[in-house]
C-alpha cells in the first residue's frame, strides 16, 4: 500500500490499526521516498522511528530522529517525513487520523 495520494507523498504503509482511541500507521521510508508537507485540524500525530533516522520537517524546522526516538506534532502544524537512507516509522494519531483531516500544504 502506498501514500493516500501522492499529493500525500511517496511511501509505504506496512499495516495501518484503528481503535477508538487512536490509529497508528507502520510506514516504510526510503531514500527519495516520503510523506509530503502537510497538516491536520483534528488529529495530533506522533511519529515514533523503529529502525533508521528520519528527518521530521514541523513549522519549517528540520529535526533528525533516530531508532527509539519519538516527536509529538500538534494540531494545525505543518509536517513532513522523510529520510536519507531506509526507515521504519510508526505514525501514532489521536484521535484516529480520517482522510479528510490530511491537508497537503503547498
Amino acid at each position: 500500500m502506498t501514500g493516500t495520494s501522492m499529493d500525500m507523498g511517496d511511501y509505504e504503509v506496512l499495516r495501518d490499526v484503528r481503535t477508538p482511541e487512536c490509529s497508528l500507521r507502520l510506514l516504510r521510508l526510503s531514500p527519495g521516498r516520503r510523506v509530503n508537507l502537510h497538516l491536520h485540524r483534528k488529529t495530533t500525530q506522533i511519529y515514533f522511528v523503529v529502525e533508521g533516522e528520519a528527518t521530521v520537517t514541523v513549522a519549517g524546522e528540520n529535526k533528525k530522529i533516530g531508532p527509539m526516538e519519538s516527536l509529538r506534532i500538534a494540531m494545525d502544524t505543518p509536517h513532513a517525513i522523510g529520510t536519507q537512507s531506509n526507515a521504519i516509522v510508526l505514525s501514532i494519531s489521536i484521535p484516529p487520523l480520517r482522510p479528510e483531516d490530511q491537508i497537503v500544504v503547498k
